[in-house]
């Protein structure tokens, strides 16, 4: 039996099914692709010095927790400020000083109503230059569709990057996925493939879009129960001993 499902083997399931562990649960991670780490994405090849990265790819400012693992890790950072430059046409030019200042009008939005777009075009009218820089710096970094998305959420996340001073930008040397395994028990995690969920997972079966499922589980350490009888246990085993096995190989 499990104690507990997580849905979804990117950074945040595997650390909240990591901190499950770590209070003795049995956990087990569902995973619908072929990897784990959501968006973190990295990708070695032997023609470039350092790891592709196809996801996740810098590290913004000095934020706690990613710098507790990427030192837990002894991962190496190295500053990735540099030159900006914008594409135009087929041309990629040098970039000015509209992106900087059209991103400061962005911690402004956490105290705005209403969508991303309608925000924008208010505060810049007085400088109307600035908006389409604004507007490319909201639909890419922000990934905000700027007719539906908050604009006090964005808002939001753009005064706690201040605090952490997030325009300061690093690199990962070592692959970004580092700081994924980090947070990965990997001695008791394993992936298994299964065309049909019902034979992991107890209860209706549950099949995924492509037909397989990639299945990360987790077995707790050794001790006492927290919050269970001796009864409780042993009832529990007769259940497991009559329960068929699972197909697939942990």
């Amino acid at each position: 039996m499990l104690d507990a499902v997580v849905i979804g083997g990117g950074v945040a399931g595997l650390a909240a099914a990591r901190a499950l562990r770590a209070r003795g649960l049995e956990v087990q991670v569902l995973e619908a692709r072929d990897r784990l780490g959501g968006r973190v994405w990295t990708h070695r090849d032997g023609r470039s010095e350092v790891p592709l990265e196809l996801g996740a790819e810098f590290v913004h400012g000095r934020p706690p927790g990613l710098l507790k693992l990427v030192r837990q890790a002894r991962l190496r950072l190295r500053g990735a400020d540099g030159e900006h430059f914008v594409l135009k046409g087929r041309s990629l030019l040098p970039g000015d000083s509209r992106m900087e200042r059209a991103m400061e009008v962005f911690s402004g939005a956490a105290d705005a109503d209403g969508a991303l777009g309608p925000f924008l075009r208010r505060v810049t009218r007085s400088h109307p230059e600035l908006y389409e820089p604004a507007s490319l710096f909201g639909e890419g970094f922000y990934a905000a569709d700027l007719t539906r998305a908050s604009a006090r959420a964005v808002g939001l996340q753009a005064r706690a990057a201040e605090r952490i001073d997030g325009d300061r930008l690093s690199r990962v040397m070592d692959g970004y996925d580092n700081t994924e395994r980090s947070v990965t028990p990997s001695n008791q995690w394993t992936l298994s493939r299964s065309s049909d969920m019902e034979t992991v997972v107890p209860g209706p079966a549950v099949r995924s879009p492509v037909g397989w499922t990639r299945i990360a589980r987790s077995r707790p350490r050794a001790g006492p129960s927290r919050g269970r009888t001796s009864a409780d246990r042993s009832a529990r085993g007769k259940r497991n001993s009559a329960a068929p096995r699972p197909s697939a190989a942990w």
